[in-house]
């Protein structure tokens, strides 16, 4: 199901920003002279960009440092889903059943 943020964009609940739109964002701050080297940006820069991409000014921050830190532009993995309370032994067992 689509929503719409209070900036105006639609979105889809629990799915991020594609690798294009962060590109995007990145692309928009160093047009705007942000330098990719030093991290450094023009003061106002994040929320210019953030009011033209309808898109929160902690997202551009957040896209655009994790540009610096890795040099990439995808999403950080999550920390990973349930951990499994069955041991290889249990496993085993279940798979032999």
């Amino acid at each position: 199901m689509w929503k719409i943020n209070k900036h105006g964009r639609t979105y889809k609940n629990g799915q991020s920003l594609s690798a294009d739109f962060r590109m995007l964002i990145i692309d928009n701050i160093i047009q705007g002279g942000g330098n990719r080297y030093t991290g450094e940006v023009l003061h106002g820069l994040f929320t210019s960009v953030a009011s033209s991409l309808k898109v929160s000014k902690q997202t551009v921050t957040n896209v655009w440092q994790r540009f610096i830190d890795d040099e990439k532009v995808a999403r950080r993995p999550s920390a990973g889903g349930r951990q499994s309370h069955l041991t290889n032994g249990d496993l085993e067992l279940i798979e032999i059943v």
